[in-house]
């Protein structure tokens, strides 16, 4: 019940319980660094994992106030 709802790639093994009941068994997790995991995922071979590239934030351009006015210094605009 503590894996409800959690999703992830698993190396599972069939083992037993104490009644000599069959149980299914988490092995070991596979990491998006494993080699097995971009197959597991249906994604193309690559040399490793490699998370998308997020893209960098944009800065919204800002206008000019009002167009200067010819003659005048910065400063007294």
């Amino acid at each position: 019940t503590d894996l409800d709802g959690i999703e992830f790639i698993a190396r599972i093994d069939v083992g037993t319980d104490a009644m000599g009941e069959e149980k299914n068994e988490i092995r070991a997790a596979v990491t998006p660094d494993h080699r097995d995991y971009a197959q597991v995922m249906g994604l193309a071979a690559q040399h490793g994992y490699q998370p998308p590239v997020q893209p960098a934030p944009q800065q919204p351009v800002q206008q000019p106030a009002a167009s200067p006015v010819p003659g005048r210094p910065a400063w007294a605009q």
